[in-house]
Protein backbone atom coordinates (compact mmCIF):
# COMPACT_ATOMS: atom_id res chain seq x y z
CA UNK A 1 0.00 0.00 0.00
CA UNK A 2 1.23 3.27 -1.18
CA UNK A 3 2.04 5.67 1.93
CA UNK A 4 -0.57 8.83 1.84
CA UNK A 5 0.99 12.27 1.73
CA UNK A 6 3.78 11.35 -1.09
CA UNK A 7 4.25 14.42 -3.16
CA UNK A 8 5.95 13.00 -5.99
CA UNK A 9 3.76 9.98 -6.20
CA UNK A 10 0.94 12.26 -6.03
CA UNK A 11 2.23 13.97 -9.07
CA UNK A 12 3.14 10.31 -10.95
CA UNK A 13 -0.60 9.42 -10.47
CA UNK A 14 -1.56 12.87 -11.76
CA UNK A 15 0.82 12.48 -14.52
CA UNK A 16 -1.04 9.00 -15.31
CA UNK A 17 -4.53 10.27 -15.33
CA UNK A 18 -3.20 12.63 -18.32
CA UNK A 19 -2.64 9.81 -20.22
CA UNK A 20 -5.87 8.55 -19.48
CA UNK A 21 -7.30 11.40 -20.41
CA UNK A 22 -5.75 12.09 -23.83
CA UNK A 23 -6.45 8.13 -24.20
CA UNK A 24 -9.98 8.41 -23.48
CA UNK A 25 -10.28 11.60 -25.59
CA UNK A 26 -8.30 10.08 -28.60
CA UNK A 27 -9.95 6.63 -28.49
CA UNK A 28 -12.87 8.05 -28.66
CA UNK A 29 -12.11 10.24 -31.07
CA UNK A 30 -11.44 7.54 -33.80
CA UNK A 31 -14.52 5.44 -32.22
CA UNK A 32 -16.64 8.09 -33.80
CA UNK A 33 -14.97 8.74 -37.20
CA UNK A 34 -13.97 4.89 -38.16
CA UNK A 35 -16.69 3.15 -39.76
CA UNK A 36 -15.61 -0.71 -39.62
CA UNK A 37 -17.25 -2.84 -37.69
CA UNK A 38 -13.75 -4.97 -36.14
CA UNK A 39 -12.49 -1.54 -35.69
CA UNK A 40 -15.47 -0.11 -33.97
CA UNK A 41 -15.16 -2.94 -31.45
CA UNK A 42 -11.73 -2.18 -30.75
CA UNK A 43 -12.35 1.33 -30.29
CA UNK A 44 -15.00 0.26 -28.23
CA UNK A 45 -13.02 -2.14 -25.90
CA UNK A 46 -9.99 0.76 -25.80
CA UNK A 47 -13.04 3.56 -24.92
CA UNK A 48 -13.93 1.01 -21.54
CA UNK A 49 -10.18 0.27 -20.74
CA UNK A 50 -9.13 4.44 -20.34
CA UNK A 51 -12.80 4.04 -18.79
CA UNK A 52 -11.66 1.86 -15.66
CA UNK A 53 -8.14 2.68 -15.24
CA UNK A 54 -8.67 6.38 -15.36
CA UNK A 55 -11.66 5.14 -12.46
CA UNK A 56 -8.97 3.29 -10.63
CA UNK A 57 -6.39 6.16 -10.87
CA UNK A 58 -8.76 8.73 -9.44
CA UNK A 59 -9.27 6.32 -6.47
CA UNK A 60 -5.28 5.76 -5.93
CA UNK A 61 -5.34 9.62 -6.16
CA UNK A 62 -8.04 10.06 -3.27
CA UNK A 63 -6.10 7.53 -1.11
CA UNK A 64 -2.66 9.31 -1.10
CA UNK A 65 -4.34 12.47 -1.12
CA UNK A 66 -5.76 11.26 2.41
CA UNK A 67 -9.79 10.63 1.37
CA UNK A 68 -9.33 14.42 1.08
CA UNK A 69 -11.02 16.29 -1.79
CA UNK A 70 -9.83 19.53 -1.59
CA UNK A 71 -6.24 17.84 -1.83
CA UNK A 72 -7.13 15.87 -4.98
CA UNK A 73 -8.07 19.02 -6.57
CA UNK A 74 -4.93 20.84 -5.25
CA UNK A 75 -2.73 18.20 -6.57
CA UNK A 76 -4.40 18.63 -9.56
CA UNK A 77 -3.61 22.12 -9.94
CA UNK A 78 0.07 21.61 -8.66
CA UNK A 79 0.12 19.34 -11.51
CA UNK A 80 -0.62 21.55 -14.09
CA UNK A 81 2.23 23.49 -13.06
CA UNK A 82 4.73 21.11 -13.67
CA UNK A 83 6.34 19.77 -17.29
CA UNK A 84 5.42 16.91 -16.69
CA UNK A 85 3.61 16.34 -20.10
CA UNK A 86 2.70 12.60 -21.33
CA UNK A 87 3.79 12.28 -24.78
CA UNK A 88 1.33 9.39 -25.66
CA UNK A 89 -1.23 9.56 -28.57
CA UNK A 90 -0.08 12.40 -31.06
CA UNK A 91 -2.34 13.90 -33.81
CA UNK A 92 0.48 11.90 -36.08
CA UNK A 93 -1.06 8.41 -34.49
CA UNK A 94 -4.47 10.05 -35.04
CA UNK A 95 -4.06 10.48 -38.63
CA UNK A 96 -3.02 6.82 -39.07
CA UNK A 97 -6.25 5.56 -37.83
CA UNK A 98 -8.49 8.05 -39.04
CA UNK A 99 -7.62 8.70 -42.48
CA UNK A 100 -9.23 8.16 -45.86
CA UNK A 101 -8.66 4.86 -46.82
CA UNK A 102 -6.64 3.42 -43.19
CA UNK A 103 -6.82 -0.15 -43.79
CA UNK A 104 -8.07 -2.18 -40.37
CA UNK A 105 -4.76 -3.83 -39.85
CA UNK A 106 -2.83 -0.36 -39.70
CA UNK A 107 -5.75 0.81 -37.11
CA UNK A 108 -5.09 -2.42 -34.80
CA UNK A 109 -0.93 -2.24 -35.42
CA UNK A 110 -1.15 1.65 -34.43
CA UNK A 111 -3.26 0.63 -31.30
CA UNK A 112 -0.91 -2.15 -30.58
CA UNK A 113 2.21 0.44 -31.13
CA UNK A 114 0.59 2.74 -28.71
CA UNK A 115 0.50 0.04 -25.91
CA UNK A 116 4.31 -0.62 -27.02
CA UNK A 117 4.98 3.08 -26.62
CA UNK A 118 3.33 3.04 -22.97
CA UNK A 119 4.98 0.50 -21.70
CA UNK A 120 8.40 1.83 -22.60
CA UNK A 121 7.59 5.40 -21.41
CA UNK A 122 6.82 3.70 -18.19
CA UNK A 123 9.57 1.09 -17.43
CA UNK A 124 11.87 3.96 -18.73
CA UNK A 125 9.85 5.73 -14.97
CA UNK A 126 10.31 2.62 -13.62
CA UNK A 127 13.60 2.43 -13.99
CA UNK A 128 14.86 5.44 -12.87
CA UNK A 129 12.41 5.63 -9.66
CA UNK A 130 14.17 5.12 -6.21
CA UNK A 131 11.11 6.10 -4.05
CA UNK A 132 9.77 1.63 -4.15
CA UNK A 133 6.11 3.00 -4.23
CA UNK A 134 6.66 5.38 -7.09
CA UNK A 135 8.44 1.86 -8.88
CA UNK A 136 5.97 -0.18 -7.82
CA UNK A 137 3.16 2.22 -9.51
CA UNK A 138 5.11 2.38 -12.74
CA UNK A 139 5.30 -1.45 -12.74
CA UNK A 140 1.75 -1.76 -12.39
CA UNK A 141 1.33 0.68 -15.37
CA UNK A 142 3.23 -1.43 -17.42
CA UNK A 143 1.54 -4.48 -16.66
CA UNK A 144 -1.45 -3.02 -17.49
CA UNK A 145 -0.12 -2.13 -20.46
CA UNK A 146 0.72 -5.41 -21.59
CA UNK A 147 -2.46 -6.62 -21.04
CA UNK A 148 -3.86 -4.10 -23.39
CA UNK A 149 -1.70 -4.68 -26.04
CA UNK A 150 -2.28 -8.55 -25.83
CA UNK A 151 -6.08 -8.13 -26.13
CA UNK A 152 -5.85 -6.19 -29.10
CA UNK A 153 -3.79 -8.74 -30.51
CA UNK A 154 -5.84 -11.18 -29.73
CA UNK A 155 -8.78 -9.18 -31.14
CA UNK A 156 -6.63 -8.58 -34.59
CA UNK A 157 -6.12 -12.64 -34.55
CA UNK A 158 -9.71 -13.09 -34.56
CA UNK A 159 -10.49 -10.68 -37.27
CA UNK A 160 -8.51 -13.04 -39.66
CA UNK A 161 -9.94 -16.41 -38.01
CA UNK A 162 -7.42 -17.24 -35.73
CA UNK A 163 -7.41 -17.81 -31.89
CA UNK A 164 -4.74 -17.04 -29.54
CA UNK A 165 -4.49 -19.38 -26.72
CA UNK A 166 -6.15 -17.21 -23.60
CA UNK A 167 -3.51 -16.18 -20.94
CA UNK A 168 -2.97 -16.40 -17.64
CA UNK A 169 -2.97 -13.30 -15.57
CA UNK A 170 -0.62 -10.98 -17.06
CA UNK A 171 1.68 -10.82 -14.49
CA UNK A 172 5.47 -9.99 -16.16
CA UNK A 173 6.29 -7.09 -18.31
CA UNK A 174 6.84 -7.36 -22.00
CA UNK A 175 9.95 -4.99 -21.79
CA UNK A 176 10.78 -2.30 -24.38
CA UNK A 177 12.36 -3.84 -27.18
CA UNK A 178 15.32 -2.74 -29.20
CA UNK A 179 14.93 -0.10 -31.28
CA UNK A 180 17.03 -0.37 -35.11
CA UNK A 181 17.09 3.08 -36.97
CA UNK A 182 17.72 3.39 -41.06
CA UNK A 183 17.93 6.24 -43.22
CA UNK A 184 16.54 5.03 -47.03
CA UNK A 185 16.68 7.34 -50.08
CA UNK A 186 13.63 6.45 -52.88
CA UNK A 187 14.90 7.56 -56.30
CA UNK A 188 14.31 6.06 -59.79
CA UNK A 189 13.52 3.17 -59.56
CA UNK A 190 15.17 1.64 -56.49
CA UNK A 191 15.49 1.83 -52.57
CA UNK A 192 18.74 2.40 -51.06
CA UNK A 193 19.07 0.19 -49.06
CA UNK A 194 16.73 -2.55 -50.87
CA UNK A 195 17.11 -4.96 -47.75
CA UNK A 196 16.68 -4.29 -44.02
CA UNK A 197 18.06 -7.06 -41.70
CA UNK A 198 16.73 -6.94 -38.27
CA UNK A 199 15.68 -9.27 -35.14
CA UNK A 200 12.47 -10.87 -33.98
CA UNK A 201 11.31 -8.49 -31.17
CA UNK A 202 12.69 -5.22 -32.51
CA UNK A 203 11.41 -1.67 -32.86
CA UNK A 204 12.42 -0.60 -36.36
CA UNK A 205 12.54 3.00 -37.43
CA UNK A 206 12.85 3.80 -41.23
CA UNK A 207 13.21 7.57 -42.36
CA UNK A 208 12.97 7.47 -46.13
CA UNK A 209 13.25 10.52 -48.85
CA UNK A 210 12.74 10.80 -52.34
CA UNK A 211 15.72 12.45 -54.48
CA UNK A 212 14.19 12.86 -57.49
CA UNK A 213 9.71 12.48 -58.28
CA UNK A 214 7.29 11.35 -56.27
CA UNK A 215 7.24 7.66 -55.13
CA UNK A 216 5.42 5.28 -52.89
CA UNK A 217 6.33 3.02 -49.63
CA UNK A 218 3.63 0.81 -49.39
CA UNK A 219 4.12 -2.69 -47.16
CA UNK A 220 0.99 -4.67 -46.84
CA UNK A 221 1.56 -6.65 -44.09
CA UNK A 222 1.95 -3.80 -41.45
CA UNK A 223 -0.56 -1.92 -43.14
CA UNK A 224 2.02 1.10 -44.13
CA UNK A 225 1.12 3.04 -47.41
CA UNK A 226 3.06 6.67 -47.68
CA UNK A 227 3.45 9.09 -50.00
CA UNK A 228 7.00 10.01 -50.60
CA UNK A 229 7.28 13.79 -51.90
CA UNK A 230 10.42 14.91 -53.41
CA UNK A 231 12.83 16.15 -50.67
CA UNK A 232 9.97 15.64 -47.55
CA UNK A 233 11.61 13.07 -45.57
CA UNK A 234 8.93 10.36 -43.54
CA UNK A 235 9.47 8.13 -40.76
CA UNK A 236 8.02 4.60 -40.08
CA UNK A 237 7.51 2.87 -37.56
CA UNK A 238 6.86 -0.81 -37.17
CA UNK A 239 7.66 -3.27 -34.51
CA UNK A 240 8.72 -7.13 -35.76
CA UNK A 241 7.83 -9.46 -33.24
CA UNK A 242 7.10 -12.53 -36.35
CA UNK A 243 10.71 -13.26 -38.00
CA UNK A 244 10.27 -14.02 -41.81
CA UNK A 245 10.40 -11.74 -44.96
CA UNK A 246 8.18 -8.67 -45.31
CA UNK A 247 8.27 -6.77 -48.94
CA UNK A 248 7.41 -3.43 -49.39
CA UNK A 249 7.08 -1.17 -53.04
CA UNK A 250 6.17 1.76 -54.57
CA UNK A 251 2.67 2.48 -55.80
CA UNK A 252 3.15 5.75 -57.31
CA UNK A 253 4.22 5.60 -60.78
CA UNK A 254 7.02 7.30 -62.15
CA UNK A 255 8.32 5.51 -65.12
CA UNK A 256 8.98 2.12 -66.18
CA UNK A 257 11.02 0.62 -64.05
CA UNK A 258 8.38 1.02 -61.17
CA UNK A 259 7.94 -2.84 -61.29
CA UNK A 260 11.23 -3.34 -60.31
CA UNK A 261 11.10 -0.96 -57.20
CA UNK A 262 11.31 -3.12 -53.99
CA UNK A 263 12.90 -4.60 -51.43
CA UNK A 264 12.55 -6.33 -47.85
CA UNK A 265 12.87 -6.38 -44.47
CA UNK A 266 14.40 -9.57 -43.26
CA UNK A 267 13.45 -10.41 -39.76
CA UNK A 268 15.71 -13.06 -38.14
CA UNK A 269 14.30 -15.38 -35.99
CA UNK A 270 15.37 -15.90 -32.18
CA UNK A 271 16.94 -19.59 -32.21
CA UNK A 272 14.74 -22.09 -29.68
CA UNK A 273 11.59 -19.68 -29.39
CA UNK A 274 8.64 -20.86 -30.01
CA UNK A 275 6.17 -19.47 -32.30
CA UNK A 276 2.42 -18.48 -32.76
CA UNK A 277 0.67 -17.22 -36.11
CA UNK A 278 0.43 -13.84 -35.48
CA UNK A 279 -0.31 -11.26 -38.00
CA UNK A 280 1.25 -8.31 -35.79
Amino acid sequence: MAKANNPELINWINFALEAENKGLEFYKTCLEKITHPKAQELFSYLVAAETYHKKVLTEMLEEVTGGDKKAVQDSIAQFNKTALRNPLFSATDMEKITKKNAMVTEMFNTAAELERKGIALYWDYHQKAVDPDIKAFFKRLCVEETQHKRSIEKMGMKMFGMEMEDDEEVAEIELPATVREFNMLAKNWEFDPPNILVNEGERVIIKIKSTDVAHGFVMPTFGIKEFLSPGKEITIELYVDVPGDFEFFTNVPSGRGDANMRGKIVVKAIPGKKHKDDPF
